[in-house]
């Protein structure tokens, strides 16, 4: 990534681990679990002792979000997974380390349990970048209210009240997209945003931790895009693997018209090496016809904005567990202004 100079890196949530030993170990993750505020500044202290890492910070400004695992995995709202020490104390923790560690402006200064993340970042007439909090406002998981995968018959997904942004951030959104004059309105997001069925064969199942668990707030989002002509194109984390799609005003509509891009990066080392295509990678794509574009290395990507076009290449690695493995080129696609669709280039 380094190699490549870029002029913008967007970092979409879980730069840490809070876990003490992982099950993926490309990384050393010394001193046990993060609880407390001496514990998240070791991990990021351990995180950014690797070269390599301080290479692409040096080499190009970076822009970031966060995700749950800078906190606690899968936490939603005030509510965490499991009944830890206090969750509010030891998120106010982990927000003051990723505000020292993590390259924010003086409006992101947390306040306690508290941090003000979502904003906008204007690239003078090119593109705006929309970057989202899709953690500390959300509702509950629907049906369970744990993240997991839920079935056809989960009604609560679809309630017209529930919200993963919250009506605030939702409305400032919204407010955003209306009044943008930019060629291009990039979204930075941590969930996967596009209807996914993740059952193979006949049976259905959706994540109810991504935008599958509020279906409203996905289509009110859609229908934002769209209203207001923007060009819009998701930039989307957490599910370690390049994915790439077309998202639909409303995926309960066969003939609901696309109305904007989702491109996810895979991660950076989680997961271990990886593999180009799973056994179930082809089925998966021909049950969710609107998703052009898997794999699943680990790598980033890159993308080259102009007025008329953007330029997208998937890069992904062979391997992360030794060193110096060369970077390839996995996929590539271009999307047209005017244009909500992914065309291969």
């Amino acid at each position: 990534m380094a190699e490549d100079e870029p002029d913008l890196v967007a970092f979409l949530g879980d730069y840490i681990y809070e876990y003490g030993d992982y099950k993926y170990p490309v990384r050393d993750q010394a001193g046990g679990e993060c609880f407390d505020l001496a514990g998240y500044r070791l991990r990021h202290a351990q995180h950014k002792a690797d070269p390599d890492l301080q290479m692409a910070h040096a080499v190009a400004p970076w822009t970031v979000v966060f995700d749950d695992h800078d906190i606690e995995n899968a936490w939603a709202g005030d509510v965490p997974e499991q009944p830890d020490p206090p969750f509010l104390q030891r998120r106010a923790a982990a927000f003051q380390a990723y505000y020292e560690n993590m390259p924010l402006r003086r409006a992101q200064r947390p306040q306690g349990a508290a941090l003000h993340l979502y904003r906008s970042l204007r690239w003078g007439r090119v593109a705006n970048l929309h970057l989202l909090d899709t953690r500390q406002y959300r509702d509950l998981y629907p049906c369970t209210g744990k993240s997991g995968t839920v079935g056809p018959d989960c009604a609560e997904r679809f309630a017209p009240n529930r919200t993963i942004l919250g009506e605030e951030q939702e409305a400032w959104l919204t407010d955003r997209l209306r009044t943008s004059e930019a060629t291009w309105d990039l979204i930075g997001q941590q969930v996967f945003l596009m209807e996914m069925d993740w059952t193979t064969g006949e049976g259905k199942g959706y994540s109810n931790e991504g935008w599958d668990g509020y279906v409203a707030s996905r289509n009110r989002l859609a229908a934002a895009i769209a209203d207001n002509r923007r060009n819009g194109v998701v930039l989307t984390g957490d599910v370690h693997s390049h994915w790439a799609g077309e998202i639909k005003r409303d995926y309960q509509d066969p003939e609901s018209p696309s109305v904007a891009v989702e491109l996810v990066t895979t991660s950076v080392t989680s997961a271990g090496d990886g593999m180009d295509e799973y056994p179930n990678t082809k089925q998966l794509l021909a049950e969710n016809p609107h998703v052009k574009f898997f794999n699943g290395r680990r790598g980033y990507v890159r993308a080259r904005l102009t007025q008329d076009e953007m330029q997208v290449d998937f890069r992904s690695l062979s391997r992360v567990t030794e060193p110096y493995a060369p970077a390839y080129t996995s996929g590539s696609f271009a999307i047209e202004r005017g244009d909500p669709r992914l065309h291969s280039a």
